[in-house]
Parts: C-alpha cells; structure tokens; sequence
C-alpha cells in the first residue's frame, strides 16, 4: 500500500479552524495555541460552537457534528485544529460526510479522541497528524520540540526523529504506511466500519489511565481480532498513568505489549515519544514510515 493522500501543506496566510468535536473547552488554553499558530503566519478561526458545554461534551452531537462538518467542507480552511479529546466523537462520526474535504483535503490534528477521526479520514485514504492540541499547550514553553515539531509537519509534510534504545525493542528495518491512535479507540472500533486494516501496515499504539489488566484485554483482543497479523512494524508510544490492582497483574504496560509481539518477525519501538505525555511529537498517520531498528540505535522517517 502505498502513501496516503497528503493534504496541501500550509503556508503563512493560510486558515485554520479551531474544532471541539468531544470535550469542554476552556478559552485560557485556546489563547496561547491560537498566538503560536499566529505566529506561524496562520489566520486562527473558531468553530462556531467551541465554547459551547453539553454535559462533559463541547456542545450537543448536533452542534459538535455541525462544527466539524462545516470545518471540513469550508475551501478556505487549510487545517482543522482539534481544541483537546476526551469523549465524544464516537457518537458523531457515522453522520460525518467527506464529500467536500475529498475536494479538497486539509490537515486534521488531535489525538487521543481524535483517533476516531484519525481511524475515518485513514479509511478515506487521507493522511492526518497525530499530535498535541490546544489544550496541551499552556503545559509548554513556546520552544517545546512537540510544538516545533508540529509547524514542521504542518508546513513541510515530513519529519526525522531519532529515539532512544529501549531493550524491548525488536531490530529490523522496514517501510509501509503508518496506522493507528490511541489504543481504547482502536479497540472500542473493532467491528465498525471504522476499524482498521492492520495488514501490511506499521502499527502504532498509545494509552493513559488504564488499568494494566484491561491494558492486556484491550491487546488479546486486538490480537485474537489478527491485528497483529501480517504487520510491518510497531510503535509503542506512551503508556502512561498505567494502574495496577491489589493483587498485581505481575508485568509492567511495556512488558505486556511485548508479550503479545514476542517472536515477531517485524521492528518493534517501545518508549517513542508520542501520545499522553509531555514529549508528545507529532507523526503522520497514513504516512509513507520507515523504521531502523538496531541494537545502538532507533531512526524513524515519516513522510
């Protein structure tokens, strides 16, 4: 499978829209991701409704899927920016039309919820970014490599990164298209039309917050679903905040995924920085991704 379709890169004058397709949004951290964007040369827009508060979500379905939709059709809209995650887009994304982003393909970027939106616009044949958010910026100085990092891929469409050796890591050296988000979405999708095929993919996981025996139901099933079937590669991001029960499930996040993998003829990347961490780099789903894996050293190219 070759690369997916990479939308226009941006350039300074460009529009980005500012989204709130599942959790509450504050203004106070939308005020300084808006400032850095402008800063970049970018004219910020907000949705219509990203300050409005239905319960826990940013608004009704009905005003959330009417943001996004909007978003997604408007020709002037360079990228759509999703303000942070939490819950919420799962129960608008079947009613999600892509007729007009088909016309003309923007970047999205979010993570975490996002994944969703991640999972259709893949399906779709679009490249999107997986990378911070409004809502993580006010955590960052302005010189934050995941800030940098993601103007690069915004205005450049390709990014480098060289990480550290993890010992669970597998050597090999492979290139195929990147798939993937956060593992909860990955597997709350099994079954939908949504759900991904994994099959001559690089693989890409990351959590927070779970208990690690719901960590291991999450992957049994995604394995005994073949997704770990016919990969190319893995990238295990950042499994953080991980809980355990009195009686201790007796492996750490890391030695669970590694558990699933074991034997795997493919390369296996534990620790990249991605997902609910503070080094949180952005990476391109759907991205022509190459992955060298030694012993010494871990280099990783998405483009």
């Amino acid at each position: 499978m070759s690369a997916l379709i990479k939308p226009t890169l941006l350039k300074p004058g460009n529009q980005v829209m500012i989204v709130a397709p599942s959790g509450v949004v504050s203004d106070d951290y939308i005020q300084k991701a808006s400032g850095v964007f402008e800063s970049w040369g970018l004219k910020v827009l907000y949705s219509k409704s990203l300050f409005s508060a239905y319960h826990q979500f940013s608004g009704t379905d009905e005003q959330r899927l009417s943001d996004l939709q909007e978003a997604l059709d408007n020709d002037e809209i360079s990228a759509i920016i999703c303000a942070r995650g939490g819950y919420g887009t799962m129960r608008i994304i079947d009613r999600i039309n892509l007729s007009g982003f088909n016309k003309k393909p923007k970047w999205l970027v979010g993570f975490s919820d996002i994944t969703v939106l991640h999972s259709l616009l893949f399906k779709a044949g679009f490249q999107s970014v997986h990378g911070i958010m409004p809502i993580n910026f006010n955590d960052l100085p302005l010189s934050a490599k995941p800030i940098e990092f993601l103007g690069q891929v915004l205005f450049e469409g390709r990014i480098d990164y060289s990480v550290k050796v993890n010992p669970l890591n597998t050597s090999g050296t492979e290139r195929a298209v990147l798939a993937g988000g956060n593992l909860s979405l990955l597997y709350a999708l099994l079954g939908t039309p949504f759900d991904l095929d994994t099959r001559g993919k690089i693989l890409f996981i990351e959590d927070v917050g779970e208990q690690l025996y719901h960590l291991d139901r999450m992957l049994q099933s995604y394995r005994l679903a073949g997704k770990f079937e016919k990969l190319n590669g893995l990238i295990v991001g950042g499994l953080s905040e991980m809980e355990d029960k009195k009686r201790p499930f007796g492996k750490t996040a890391e030695e669970i995924v590694a558990s699933i993998v074991e034997g795997c003829d493919f390369p296996v990347i534990f620790n990249f920085p991605a997902g609910h961490i503070r080094e949180n780099y952005p990476i391109i789903i759907g991205s022509e991704t190459t992955l060298n894996v030694t012993p010494d050293s871990v280099k990783i190219r998405f483009e």
